[in-house]
C-alpha cells in the first residue's frame, strides 16, 4: 500500500509525467502549424518557426542542432512555450485538445519537420500557371539570341555532408524493400513513400549551398538529413 500512494505522490508531483502522451496525426499537426486558414490545404508552407520552436521543446539533443541562437537560447525557450502554449489553446488549430507534450515529442516533431519538407517538394513540383497565348504580330522582329542556360551544379564538394547524404540514400532504399513487406507499419509505410523526394531536394539545396560556399546553410541543412535517417531508423524500428 506504501508503495502505491509513494507512486502516485510522485505522479502527481510530476504534474502528469505519468499520463500517456497522445500521438497528433498529421492532419492535427497541420492544423496546429498552419499559418492561417488557407495553409492546412494545399502546399502552402507550414509556420517554420514554429516547427523550430518545436525542436527546441523536444529536449532531443539531434533536433536542437542547427537552431539559430534566438529560438535555441534560455529567452527564446520561453518565447517559444508561450507562443506555442497560445496555438495549442486555440480551438481552431487544436479541437482534439491535444497538450503541447503531444505536439513536441521527438517523433512528432520529425513528422511535422517531413511534413515541411513534403510541402515544398509539392510546391516545386507544381507546374506554372498556363500563359494566355499572344496573337502573332503581323511582321514578328528578329529573334533576340538568348544564351544558353548554365548548367545547374551536380558535383559540388560537400565535405563530409557527402556521406551523410549517402547513408540517407541508402537508408530511403531499405525503407522502400522493407516497407513493402506485409508485416510494415503505417509509419514505416509514409516514411518509405516521401524518402527519396525529400533527400533528393535536400541534396540540391546543399549543393546550391556548398557553390555559394555558405557554410552555416549547408550544416542546418546536413542536420536535416540526421533527423530524417534517426526518424527512418525509428520507423523501422532500428
Amino acid at each position: 500500500m506504501n508503495k502505491l500512494v509513494f507512486a502516485a505522490a510522485i505522479c502527481t508531483v510530476g504534474l502528469g509525467a505519468c499520463s500517456q502522451l497522445r500521438e497528433p496525426t498529421d492532419q492535427q499537426l497541420t492544423s496546429l502549424l498552419r499559418v492561417d486558414a488557407v495553409t492546412a490545404g494545399g502546399s502552402a508552407l507550414l509556420d517554420s518557426e514554429a516547427i523550430d520552436c518545436l525542436r527546441a521543446l523536444s529536449g532531443d539533443k539531434d533536433l536542437l542542432k542547427g537552431l539559430s541562437a534566438h529560438i535555441a537560447g534560455e529567452t527564446g525557450m520561453k518565447s517559444c512555450r508561450t507562443r506555442l502554449e497560445g496555438m495549442v489553446a486555440e480551438a481552431t488549430r487544436n479541437p482534439a485538445k491535444l497538450r503541447l507534450a503531444d505536439f513536441s515529442a521527438p517523433k512528432i516533431v520529425r513528422r511535422a519537420m517531413a511534413l515541411q519538407v513534403s510541402r515544398m517538394n509539392a510546391r516545386v513540383e507544381q507546374p506554372p500557371a498556363p500563359v494566355a497565348a499572344i496573337p502573332p504580330p503581323d511582321a514578328a522582329p528578329d529573334p533576340i539570341p538568348v544564351s544558353a542556360p548554365t548548367a545547374p551544379v551536380s558535383n559540388v564538394d560537400m565535405g563530409s555532408s557527402s556521406a551523410t547524404l549517402k547513408n540517407a540514400e541508402d537508408l530511403c532504399g531499405q525503407a522502400k524493400e522493407a516497407a513493402a513487406q506485409a508485416d510494415a507499419t503505417s509509419d514505416l509505410k509514409n516514411f518509405a513513400a516521401s524518402c527519396a523526394a525529400n533527400i533528393g531536394m535536400i541534396r540540391t539545396y546543399m549543393q546550391r549551398a556548398a557553390n555559394n560556399n555558405d557554410s552555416e546553410r549547408l550544416g542546418n541543412l546536413t542536420s536535416s538529413v540526421e533527423n530524417i535517417i534517426k526518424a527512418g531508423h525509428e520507423a523501422m524500428g532500428q
